[in-house]
């Protein structure tokens, strides 16, 4: 006997209901589970409750899991350590170039460029005196890229010698390569942090006795700098506290010209500390060096500055001399001591002329002469009367006068002391 299967009347709802848990059941959640519809349909419980508890556990624990994912390493996101290994050996003109990207890059730079503006010098720290800095030339395309930490030590420099040198092939570019590289430390560092400078000596002669070769001066020299209200403007932000300054003339012309403007435009109308000024040349460049320039314009400043110390140690021509006799007058009275070539090189009652200077400059003492067959080869006003005494000679025995500091701009033979 066969039993038959009843099917209700309602035939129709339950085939429905049949489909519809079909698909259900052919439901997947997310996360891999099995389908709980048709497991706790029929015990009423909220589906939608259940389902998301268990799927929110899930889906944190999985978020916790995935590593992060590091972005690509660009020249931005660089370590700055190997960011500067990578630029070290980069020029100023490609480090320039790089600056221009965008402002993390040129932040990134801003240490290597403002490093690489020092070439071709190199800066050296007195190792007896950290505040003492040395910048002079060196071999062409050898010159190695100052460190970071000598340029800060430069920015925090009490004093500051520019070396230069010259050879027989009277090339010009070493002296104006050593100037405009000077600028440039100016000019990058007027508005950030102004040196804080003491003493300067500029243009001194390299103590090494070797030629190093030319420079080119194309590649540093573009044109006189010092003549655009601009950039002086930030050459002079820097000698609120100067109180020394040594001026050594190179002997190139150009060189010179950029000295003059340097000097009297940027640095003697805005060193009102200013106690020690002194002005230099080699003996062999004395008949041709632009003469007068800077001492005119230490004559005209106002207010004038507590001048003590005053040595200028070539001659005077024509009008230039009536400057020297100007800032005699000017700065006598605060002067203690005093060394000047000239100005009556070749006057014959010379000591007549000097009265009128001993008046306003009562601390000269001397006047120092090299009379070679009755004819002054240099004459030099001298004082106080202790800074030059006769010491025998180390040969015969004989008396010579002797500057007492050893001063080595002052070694020329004297043979005629005139008392004032």
């Amino acid at each position: 006997m066969v039993r038959k299967r009843t099917i209700p009347s309602n035939t129709s709802h339950y085939r429905k209901q049949q489909s519809s848990q079909r698909r259900l059941s052919l439901k997947v959640t997310k996360d891999g589970d099995p389908p709980l519809e048709s497991q706790f349909e029929d015990f009423g419980v909220n589906i939608k409750t259940l389902r998301d508890a268990p799927i929110t556990r899930a889906r944190s624990t999985t978020d916790s899991q995935i590593t992060h994912i590091m972005p690509p390493r660009t020249l931005d996101n660089l370590p700055l350590e190997l960011f500067w290994l990578m630029t070290e050996y980069l020029d100023i003109n490609s480090l320039g170039a790089l600056r221009c990207v965008s402002k993390a890059l040129k932040a990134k730079t801003k240490t290597a460029w403002l490093c690489s503006r020092v070439h071709p010098l190199s800066i050296h720290i007195d190792p007896e005196d950290g505040g003492r800095m040395r910048i002079r030339p060196e071999k062409p395309f050898l010159a190695p890229r100052p460190l970071p930490r000598q340029y800060q030590a430069l920015l925090g420099a009490r004093q500051l010698i520019l070396e230069t040198y010259e050879c027989i092939q009277q090339s010009p570019s070493a002296s104006e390569a050593a100037v405009i590289t000077l600028c440039r430390i100016l000019s990058d560092n007027a508005a950030l942090q102004p040196l804080a400078l003491q003493r300067l000596t500029l243009c001194a002669r390299d103590p090494r006795a070797q030629w190093l070769g030319y420079l080119d001066s194309r590649l540093s020299v573009r044109m006189n700098p010092f003549r655009f209200a601009g950039p002086r403007a930030k050459f002079s932000a820097h000698w609120a506290q100067l109180t020394q300054l040594i001026v050594h003339m190179p002997g190139a012309l150009t060189a010179e010209g950029f000295l003059n403007d340097l000097v009297g435009w940027c640095i003697l109308p805005h060193a009102p500390r200013l106690e020690d000024f002194r002005l230099f040349c080699e003996p062999r460049h004395r008949h041709r060096t632009p003469f007068g320039y800077m001492v005119g314009q230490l004559a005209q400043l106002n207010p004038r500055p507590p001048l003590k110390r005053l040595e200028i140690n070539f001659h005077f021509f024509r009008n230039y001399r009536e400057r020297v006799i100007d800032v005699l007058q000017a700065y006598g009275r605060t002067l203690e001591t005093v060394t000047i070539m000239g100005p009556y090189q070749w006057a014959p009652d010379i000591v007549e002329l000097v009265v009128p200077l001993k008046a306003a400059c009562p601390v000269l003492a001397h006047l120092l002469e090299h009379i070679v067959d009755g004819e002054p080869l240099w004459r030099a006003l001298s004082g106080p009367a202790e800074l030059y005494e006769e010491r025998p000679r180390d040969d015969d025995g004989s008396l010579e006068w002797v500057r007492v500091d050893g001063s080595p701009e002052w070694q020329e033979v004297i043979t005629h002391v005139t008392p004032l």
